[in-house]
């Protein structure tokens, strides 16, 4: 165990835990998921018994590589695809095995890859970022690079026309052939308007592996339903897609930006951030100049609606989308969740946390001091209480960028207590209170204030998280 610990270290004060018990399998995907609070952060610096516990299976930990200092000794690799019965993993193995790689593939949970390496000493990961920065020409080289080394041994026809069907030139194709013969006539539409029909059907024979249906008849029956077609190219089309390259399609001649139909911009790399009860949502868009701008939705409806989505895109990407069918529409949604990916937000982030913490921060640092200050929206305090005028509180709460309603407010301030036993006592905002004393000038008690909020005062104690353990811990395989 003692050189398991010492190759597996990073930040001590912090790790991560997993019920992993708890996990269940995406039907779709075949990734091992999990529930919210079934993983996260502990709380608590990690000790050896920690370590132990994960050695014989009873308990899953995580370990950040990098200690306070910046320094590690072991990093890792997530191989994690979209589809997991798809992985080529020897694809790996074999790239490690001829490029000397000094890397160890054990496969993951849900039968991907986990890539280590490990070092001889500890290594100062800012000094790594520093040596291996580049400049954006350097950049942009590298990127040129990719896309000729994709682009080499496609057709020359598509030179001028959309790389996505150059790429898929390179072999001669069974599926897909509706599609891209589609696009192809798209494209030849616009390079060969006096004689497209043949060209279409010179690319049925080029690129297609022909069959009982798919003959010169079957194609020509195609040229003729297409004779009076204006249409554009598919761009978001699950052949395409994977293959789009448009910062190269934008700049040829007869590339997307030539389509008389209007199109949309590509939506890609869906984040969901898990906060609960309302998660937020980041994308990107590719703009019709080929850059790549991530835009946040706050909440679903910016993303299924699309009058929301368009102003969304409008006011971040600075691209206006055209107004599209109900079920045009519906794909390229349909298309932007299939790239999505789950992350729970950073521990102290979610919506709960924060109105928490400032919570605790307004009871502990706005002391009333008289009738006056109370009123104004100082915090009056008791044993057992906190009382204050909730709308000043609310009104702090906007000040530092809170964007929920009072009543939702209110609502999740009583949610916090929740889970706590019966017999403790709960929050209440309909409470008329008077601040102890008497008026001075008058010598009467001072009037009670109506719309204060009763606030118990033990869920604001620091309390550190339970940690929880599990059993049955399948190790990782090496391969």
């Amino acid at each position: 165990m003692t050189d398991f610990i010492k190759y597996f270290t990073g930040l001590k004060r912090n790790y991560g835990f997993c019920n992993i018990n708890n996990g269940y399998k995406d039907p779709n995907t075949g990734k091992i998921k999990f529930h919210s609070g079934d993983y996260g952060w502990s709380g608590k610096p990690i000790t050896e018994e920690d370590y132990r516990l994960h050695l014989h299976g009873r308990k899953s930990i995580g370990i950040q590589p990098c200690d306070d200092n910046g320094y590690a000794r072991f990093g890792a690799i997530d191989i994690d695809p979209k589809i997991y019965k798809d992985l080529d993993i020897q694809f790996y193995l074999d790239t490690i095995q001829k490029n000397n790689l000094p890397l160890i593939p054990i496969k993951s949970k849900s039968n991907g890859l986990h890539l280590y390496i490990f070092t001889k000493e500890f290594v100062l990961f800012l000094n790594c970022i520093e040596l291996n920065k580049m400049t954006s020409e350097q950049l942009k080289q590298i990127t040129n690079k990719i896309i000729q080394n994709e682009l080499t041994g496609g057709a020359e026809e598509f030179k001028d026309g959309p790389p996505c069907l150059e790429i898929l030139s390179k072999e001669k194709m069974t599926d897909g052939r509706d599609r891209f013969l589609y696009n192809y006539m798209v494209f030849a539409k616009k390079k060969y308007p006096d004689n497209w029909g043949k060209m279409v059907l010179k690319a049925g024979r080029n690129y297609f592996e022909f069959d009982e249906v798919w003959t010169d008849d079957h194609i020509e029956k195609k040229i003729k339903h297409w004779e009076k077609q204006e249409k554009g190219h598919s761009c978001h089309d699950p052949l395409l897609a994977p293959v789009c390259v448009k910062s190269e399609c934008v700049k040829r001649d007869f590339g997307i930006m030539s389509d008389k139909k209007i199109t949309w911009p590509r939506l890609s790399n869906l984040i969901k951030v898990d906060f609960k009860p309302d998660p937020e949502y980041y994308f990107d868009v590719e703009r019709d100049d080929g850059e790549t701008v991530t835009v946040h939705a706050k909440d679903v409806n910016k993303i299924k609606d699309q009058q929301e989505l368009r102003s969304l895109i409008m006011a971040q990407a600075d691209d206006i989308p055209p107004p599209i069918k109900g079920m045009e529409f519906y794909e390229i949604i349909k298309a932007l969740v299939a790239t999505q990916d789950t992350v729970q937000p950073a521990p102290g982030t979610t919506p709960m946390e924060i109105l928490k913490k400032h919570l605790k921060q307004y009871i502990h640092s706005t002391n009333a001091t008289s009738y006056n200050s109370f009123k104004s929206g100082n915090v009056l305090k008791d044993e057992t209480y906190a009382y204050f005028v909730f709308d000043e509180f609310f009104n702090d709460l906007k000040d530092n960028e809170w964007r929920k309603d009072a009543s939702r407010t209110s609502y999740m301030i009583t949610k916090m207590f929740e889970k706590e036993a019966e017999h403790l006592p709960k929050p209440d905002f309909d409470v008329r209170k008077r601040f102890p004393g008497k008026d001075k000038k008058t010598n009467k008690p001072y009037t009670g204030i109506p719309g204060c909020a009763k606030i118990p005062l033990y869920l604001f104690d620091d309390k550190e998280e339970d940690v929880i353990e599990v059993e049955n811990f399948e190790r990782e395989e090496i391969v």
